[in-house]
């Protein structure tokens, strides 16, 4: 049986292709910028960590194996 993946498990099959996993790293960094030029800093700050959280499993951590299909 396999197991799912957890809720901030992004190493999944979904995100391999390349472009996949930039989309989702900087949709939530643009809206930080967004925020933060709003003057909305709370809400700039929980996107760039997000936007943060996704280039670390992206780029720094990513393994392409994972998630066998």
């Amino acid at each position: 049986m396999t197991q799912r993946p957890g809720l901030f498990d992004l190493q999944v099959p979904f995100f391999r292709p390349l472009w996949r996993r930039i989309a989702t790293t900087a949709a939530p960094l643009a809206w930080a910028v967004v925020e933060a030029v709003t003057g909305s800093y709370g809400w700039a700050v929980l996107f760039a960590a997000a936007g943060l959280y996704a280039f670390h499993q992206f780029f720094v951590v990513w393994n392409p194996d994972a998630g066998g299909d």
